[in-house]
């Protein structure tokens, strides 16, 4: 009958040949090395007596494969995310710098940590609700099925400013709640109010200089400057990406730079605008 070599089976195991030799000392199955062959016999008595250890074995080695699997896949995705951003960029879209992460949660599993924190929060809501019952008994469970998702929508959550915060809040009809609201409305307009102040400054510069500008830029310029300015300031009032902006109007004027500046070298030969205006495209798109 054919005999098997003890690293062969220590490879079917999913183990070294190392550790298998000592078991096989364990046993008292006389093995000199890894090239050492065992007959049949010896083969049955290695699979019955570790078969509780290969079974856990092929387990570890199925979930390493599993999260090798899952953590190549999580790299693919983001390469592709990053990818399609660099698309979006290269496309002249508008791509914020914090966008929102969206996680596949399809394989999560929850721990018996998890289950035990969330039975002892649900018992809270129980409570929350008996509570409220007892204060307004016209609530029914229709009611109070709400209450969970209303507390989480209310409640904090990590990354959670003053301005999301206070908004969330007053969304929920607790405005009245707040002691000091004289307080709570200049925090959460306070930058708002620093850019209007901001604005405020620079038109009465603009004012105060207006003939010294008009002089040495001409109206125009003064036009267009100030329209861009006043295009920063919204963009801050709105939470736009003010670097984002800026960001894609530098790689606007840059690539429109470039046409124009391609289109000098046609009129100094002598050809017409009508030539010089695809090549200079061309080269600008290039």
């Amino acid at each position: 009958m054919a005999k098997v070599r003890v690293s062969t089976l220590a490879k079917e195991f999913g183990m070294t040949s190392k550790e298998l030799m000592g078991h096989l000392a364990e046993m008292k199955i006389p093995a000199k090395s890894a090239s050492s062959a065992l007959e049949d016999a010896y083969v049955a008595m290695v699979r019955k007596q570790l078969a509780s250890v290969i079974e856990a074995r092929a387990q570890e080695v199925e979930a390493a494969k599993q999260a090798e699997e899952e953590a190549a896949a999580a790299e693919e995705a983001a390469r592709a995310a990053e990818a399609e951003r660099e698309a979006r960029i290269a496309a002249g879209e508008e791509v914020g710098e914090e966008e929102e992460v969206m996680v596949d949660m399809s394989g999560f599993v929850a721990t018996e940590e998890m289950l035990a924190l969330q039975a002892e929060a649900d018992a809270q809501y129980a409570a929350v609700g008996e509570a409220l019952r007892g204060i307004y008994p016209v609530l029914d469970d229709s009611a109070l099925a709400t209450l969970k998702d209303t507390i989480s929508g209310i409640a904090y959550q990590r990354g959670d400013s003053f301005t999301v915060q206070y908004d969330r809040y007053v969304a929920a009809g607790s405005a009245a709640a707040v002691e000091n609201k004289a307080g709570a409305f200049m925090i959460r307009y306070a930058d708002d109010m620093i850019y209007v102040g901001l604005a405020l400054i620079v038109a009465g510069l603009v004012v105060l200089f207006y003939e010294t500008l008009v002089a040495k830029l001409g109206i125009p310029r003064v036009i267009i400057g100030l329209f861009f300015v006043l295009l920063c300031f919204m963009a801050l009032l709105y939470d736009l990406s003010l670097p984002t902006l800026l960001s894609n109007t530098l790689v606007r004027m840059g690539m429109n730079s470039i046409m124009v500046l391609a289109m000098v070298p046609g009129i100094q030969c002598g050809i017409s605008l009508n030539l010089g205006l695809p090549i200079g495209l061309v080269c600008g798109l290039i």
